[in-house]
This record gives C-alpha cells, structure tokens and sequence, in this order.
C-alpha cells in the first residue's frame, strides 16, 4: 500500500506543483483530490491510506518553494487537528479521523529538522543520497531482485557482502538516475504549461 501511495502521489506531483504558487488554487486541487480519495474506498472496497497521507504529502509540495513556517504560527490549528484525530479514535491504518494525525506529525517533526539543515553545510555525498533517497526506497527492491538473480549461485556471507558492495551503489545510482529523469520530466512539463 505504501509503495501504491507513493506512486500515485508521485505522478499527481506535477499537477500540485503548477498550482503551489497559488495559494487558492493549489488548496482547492488539494480538497478537491482529497474528497476523491476518501469517496472511492466506499465504492471499490479498498482502504482509506491514500486520504489519510495525502494531505501530509500536500503540506509537502507546498512548502517546498517556500520558507518553512514557523511552528508557533501554526500551533492553535495543530492541536485542533491533532484533538479531532484522537476524539474521532485515531486509527492510523483505517479511519479518515488519523488525517489530523498524519498531516500534524510530519510537521512537528519535519520543519525544526529541515531548519537545521538549511543553516549547516552538508557534505555532497549527504545531498546526493538525500536526492535519490525517495527513488531509492521505490526502486531498491527491484535492484536486488536483480542482484540476487546475478548472485544466485553465491552462498551465504558472500552473497551479502556482494549485495552491498554491489547493491548499495547500484540502487543509489540508478535512483540518482531516475530522479534526475522525473525531474526533468516536470521541468519540461512546466515549460510547457506556460
């Protein structure tokens, strides 16, 4: 389901992206797919993930070219979100009530983390991992499905250290690659747009 998330998300990037930078219009797209995500599992028997994170997703995208927010500013609405979430009986796998919950978290925690980041240097490599580290997630199983085919006749301890002297710079590499691709991809999409 995670990886299902992800995908859909990722391929609803490029729409959300084009109208960050109109608040309204960003913000009614958001509700707008929201109400979608939350009417279809009513219908098709699936479950209620993909409503429960998108809007955590969204907070996102939204705050991507812009300065993180200062969490004080925000902290009546947190706490509004995060009471319904625990009245309603949070259920972080199932009920619609866990949106509060899943758009608060990822905030509280996010935001102090990614100003730290922004006044330290960081390495390159850092940055670079950073960068392929979501392509990474999606494509890791993939790439070691494939090793594993390659590195079948290799038993136990050696097959591992194959995997990760191979397979570690393999995923990242690849997931470099392909991040690299998708955003160029939205890039030209954008270009295009206007």
């Amino acid at each position: 389901w995670f990886i299902a998330n992800l995908c859909l998300y990722y391929l609803l990037l490029p729409v959300l992206a084009r109208r960050s930078a109109d608040f309204w219009r960003f913000w009614q797209l958001v509700l707008l797919i929201e109400v979608v995500l939350c009417v279809v599992p009513l219908f098709s028997g699936t479950d209620h993930r993909l409503a429960i994170y998108f809007p955590a997703f969204c907070l996102g995208v939204f705050f991507s070219s812009r300065k993180a927010p200062e969490l004080w500013r925000w902290l009546p609405a947190l706490l509004v979100m995060l009471g319904v979430s625990v009245a309603l009986g949070l259920d972080p796998e199932q009920s619609l009530a866990a949106i509060g919950f899943a758009a608060v978290v990822p905030v509280v925690i996010y935001f102090p983390i990614a100003g730290f980041f922004a006044r330290s240097s960081l390495p390159g490599v850092i940055r670079w991992l950073a960068y392929s580290g979501l392509a990474a997630y999606l494509l890791h199983r993939v790439c070691y499905r494939v090793l594993m085919f390659w590195f079948g006749s290799i038993d136990g301890p050696s097959r591992v250290v194959c995997l990760v002297v191979i397979g570690l710079p393999l995923i990242f590499g690849v997931s470099y690659l392909t991040q690299r691709a998708y955003d160029s991809l939205v890039v030209r999409l954008n270009s295009e747009a206007r």
